[in-house]
C-alpha cells in the first residue's frame, strides 16, 4: 500500500435514530490497515416550545377565580435545554429547570394571577426562543386590602361642602359605577367615578359625598350590588376643634409656700390660689378689653414675715399684718395644710 486513500462516509443524522459507534479500516489484497478510533454520532437538536394551560395548548385562556391553574412547558433537546417560566407585568421568574418538562401549579387561581406568562428555552449553539399565554382570571368586586384607604374623615358642613373618598378595589371585569351605593345617617346621592391602575383588575372608586348639614355626619357603608365593600366615618370638624380647645383650657391651681419666721422658730404654711382663666370665642364679637378686665387672676408670691417691733404676724388669729398691709385670712382647721384665700 504505497499511497494514502481518503473516503468519506455520509449519514443523514436524525434525532430519533439511535446510532452505533463507527470506525474505518483499509484493505488491499492480503493487507489490512489498522482500525481507526471509534466514532460516536450524537445528534444535537432543540425542539420548539409546547405550552399547555390545564392540559390544552392555547395562547389565551379565561377562568373563574378559585379554579385550578396548571401551566406546562415542554422542550425536547440535546443537550437538555434550560426552560424558564416568568410573568410579564410583574417581571417575575416563577420557575427554572434544565430538562424537558416545566410545570407550574396554582391550586386556586386568584384575580391577581391575571397576566401574560412567558415560557422560554435556551441551549448552547441554538437561538433562544419563547412563547406566551395570556391568562385572565375573573373575580367579583371586593375591597383591595393592599391599597391606600382613609377610613376616618373630618369635615365642616355646608350646602356646597363635599368629601372626596377614594376606595381601592379589585374586580375583573371592571365594576360599573352605577352599581355602587353609599348608605349613611341620611340618604345620599354620591357622584362616583372609576379609574383603572397599572393592572386590569385594580381600580380606585372615587366618590363625592355631600355634607349639607350636621345630620350628614356619621358612619357610611359602601356596597356593590348589595354586597358590602367597606365602611368609613365622617366626623364634624367643628366639634373636634371645640373638644380640643376645651381640653386645653380651663381653671388650674397653684400653690405657694408662705415662709414665716419668728423668735420661736420657722413655720411654713402653704396657701392655695386659683388662677381663673376663661376661654372666649372671637366669633361672638365680645370686646377683648372687657374680657381681659373680667379675667381675674390672683397671684401670691412667697411672703416672709419676721417678728420685729411694729411688724408682727398672728397665725393664731384671723388677721395678718405686715408693714401696714392688711390681708384677711379665714380661720382654718389646724389639721389642714392649706389656707383658703
Amino acid at each position: 500500500m504505497g499511497r494514502e486513500i481518503r473516503d468519506t462516509l455520509r449519514l443523514k443524522v436524525t434525532k430519533d435514530f439511535k446510532y452505533n459507534k463507527y470506525s474505518c479500516t483499509a484493505t488491499e489484497e492480503d493487507m489490512e490497515s489498522d482500525r481507526s478510533d471509534l466514532v460516536q454520532i450524537n445528534p444535537l437538536y432543540l425542539d420548539d416550545i409546547l405550552l399547555y394551560m390545564n392540559g390544552e395548548i392555547k395562547s389565551n385562556i379565561e377562568l373563574n377565580e378559585n379554579a385550578p391553574l396548571i401551566i406546562s412547558c415542554r422542550v425536547d433537546g440535546n443537550p437538555a435545554p434550560t426552560i424558564r417560566l416568568s410573568r410579564s407585568l410583574s417581571n417575575t421568574q416563577l420557575r427554572k429547570i434544565q430538562g424537558t418538562w416545566l410545570n407550574y401549579t396554582r391550586n386556586t387561581a386568584q384575580c391577581t394571577d391575571t397576566d401574560t406568562y412567558i415560557c422560554s428555552r435556551s441551549s448552547t449553539g441554538f437561538i433562544n426562543t419563547d412563547k406566551v399565554i395570556n391568562i385572565n382570571v375573573l373575580c367579583n368586586t371586593r375591597f383591595d386590602k393592599a391599597g391606600r384607604f382613609k377610613s376616618t374623615y373630618g369635615s365642616k358642613s355646608g350646602i356646597d361642602t363635599t368629601i372626596n373618598v377614594a376606595v381601592p378595589n379589585i374586580a375583573n371585569p371592571p365594576p360599573q359605577s352605577s352599581d355602587f351605593k353609599w348608605d349613611g345617617p341620611v340618604q345620599v346621592s354620591a357622584r362616583t367615578t372609576i379609574s383603572t391602575g397599572d393592572v386590569s383588575y385594580k381600580h380606585v372608586i372615587e366618590s363625592f359625598i355631600p355634607m349639607k348639614d350636621h345630620t350628614y355626619f356619621g358612619n357610611y357603608t359602601l356596597s356593590y350590588k348589595g354586597q358590602t365593600v367597606t365602611r368609613m366615618t365622617i366626623n364634624a370638624e367643628d366639634n373636634l376643634l371645640e373638644n380640643s380647645s376645651m381640653e386645653s383650657s380651663g381653671a388650674f391651681k397653684r400653690y405657694r409656700n408662705i415662709h414665716q419666721k419668728s423668735n420661736y422658730g420657722e413655720e411654713s404654711t402653704q396657701l392655695q390660689t386659683q388662677n381663673m382663666t376663661h376661654h372666649y370665642d372671637d366669633l361672638q364679637g365680645t370686646d377683648v378689653d372687657q374680657l381681659e378686665a373680667q379675667n381675674m387672676t390672683q397671684h401670691y408670691d412667697d411672703v416672709q414675715g419676721r417678728v420685729e417691733e411694729g411688724n408682727y404676724t398672728d397665725l393664731k388669729g384671723d388677721n395678718t399684718a405686715a408693714e401696714g398691709d392688711y390681708t384677711e385670712l379665714g380661720q382654718c382647721d389646724p389639721e389642714t395644710p392649706y389656707e383658703e384665700l
